[in-house]
């Protein structure tokens, strides 16, 4: 049970979402198979403009080769109702996120946390 009346949760969503200073399309892949045995996936948009944040963690995992490894793990902050799942892809800035976790586990959730890696 959450500890803050529905109506004083609703606020603070409605504040935090005018926190988020971008946006973003989130698009769905169809797959689409021809004659000979291949296969091209399609995607399209199922949201457009939703209001988005995306933060990058950069990590440094270790010796490799003599030298350190660094890596960049990528998360987009929506609003805490937007539909989205793994395998769906993130358009922003002209650069495309694949969809690899959604973290909306917890009551108190003002954003919706997607954990996403850059498309090449």
């Amino acid at each position: 049970m959450s500890m803050f009346p529905s109506a004083m949760m609703a606020k603070i969503r409605d504040r935090a979402e005018a926190l988020l200073p971008g946006t973003c399309n989130i698009q769905t892949g169809t797959v689409t198979l021809d004659s000979i045995g291949g296969s091209t996936i399609t995607f399209g948009s199922v949201a457009a403009g939703v209001p988005c944040k995306l933060s990058a963690r950069t990590h440094n995992q270790g010796l490799e080769g003599g030298k350190f490894s660094v890596f960049t793990e990528w998360t987009f902050h929506l609003p805490h109702d937007q539909p989205v799942s793994v395998g769906q892809r993130i358009v922003y800035g002209g650069d495309n996120y694949e969809i690899v976790g959604v973290e909306d586990d917890h009551d108190w959730r003002v954003f919706r946390n997607v954990t996403v890696e850059r498309a090449e």
